[in-house]
């Protein structure tokens, strides 16, 4: 039960990082953001153990009707109104003020609730034996050679070293997010996307597409030369995979972490985001 309570918190808290990153940009407190991610992994732990407690008394019986429900009652259920507005009120809640983290932790966590109710149902719908299914399915996808060729664990294995190389990556991400607080929520989203590619330990090249959203968060913040130059070499090295194969690539991811994690970085996107204000300012101006 207390492993339930904490993978489904720790699946979760990733999904505010743009919030936590707002809210402490906003209040330049370091305990009250962290009372902002505990009560929202406390949440999330609560209703952990609610699903598999629910899961342990209601069985349905498997079949293809029910892994197609499981598959499109979520994307029904987020057009409904309600699950709608509980996503734009946490796009305003990381663009609005710091309030009091009990209730701000709270308030964020109900309304990520109610976007996430439809993935909640599916998984019930799915059952434990369904999610031991997906489980082991996604057991044999790491161990396929295809998949783990383009990843970390490719060219360097498995084992202790593979562990402490993804300790350094998810390390310098967080490091990287937490210095860029004050840029907004663009750049730690894509500090976060490259640093996952890094960090998995099978990747499949479909899902190098992420890297496009990557690569549009940082031209929009304001990416430096380098950034940009870094970005180019990695798309090509990307359409040309088949033949660099993978540790150009992953070279590539590395050095796009590491640039941003430099503070010349920080300094650029910040003068972007004081001349796009500049730019709104003047704007405001003219019509007044």
């Amino acid at each position: 039960m207390t492993l339930i309570a904490a993978s489904m918190a720790a699946m979760m808290l990733p999904t505010a990082a743009p919030f936590f990153v707002a809210y402490g940009h906003s209040s330049r407190r370091f305990r009250s953001t962290a009372i902002v991610m505990a009560i929202y992994a406390a949440v999330w732990a609560t209703i952990g153990l609610v699903a598999n407690l629910v899961m342990s008394q209601v069985m349905l019986t498997p079949g293809l009707w029910l892994v197609a429900g499981a598959a499109l009652f979520p994307a029904l259920y987020a057009l409904a109104p309600w699950s709608r507005r509980s996503r734009a009120s946490c796009r305003e809640m990381c663009r609005g003020p710091a309030g009091d983290p009990v209730r701000s932790g709270l308030t964020y966590a109900a309304n990520c609730v109610m976007c996430s109710a439809g993935v909640m149902v599916a998984v019930v719908m799915l059952g434990p034996d369904g999610l031991q299914r997906y489980r082991d399915v996604l057991s044999l996808a790491s161990q396929w050679e295809p998949t783990r060729r383009y990843a970390i664990a490719g060219p360097l294995g498995l084992g202790p070293h593979l562990y402490a190389v993804e300790a350094v990556v998810v390390a310098v991400a967080v490091a990287a997010a937490w210095r860029q607080r004050g840029l907004g929520t663009s750049r730690p989203i894509a500090t976060g996307i490259v640093a996952s590619l890094l960090f998995t330990p099978y990747v499949g090249f479909q899902d190098f597409a992420i890297l496009v959203v990557a690569g549009w968060l940082l031209v929009r913040s304001g990416a430096t030369w380098v950034q940009v130059a870094l970005m180019v070499i990695g798309y090509a090295l990307l359409e040309l995979a088949l033949l660099v194969l993978a540790v150009p690539i992953l070279l590539a991811e590395a050095a796009l972490l590491l640039s941003l994690a430099w503070p010349s970085s920080f300094r650029s996107a910040g003068a972007g985001e004081a001349l796009e204000n500049s730019a709104q300012r003047s704007v405001g101006v003219r019509r007044v």
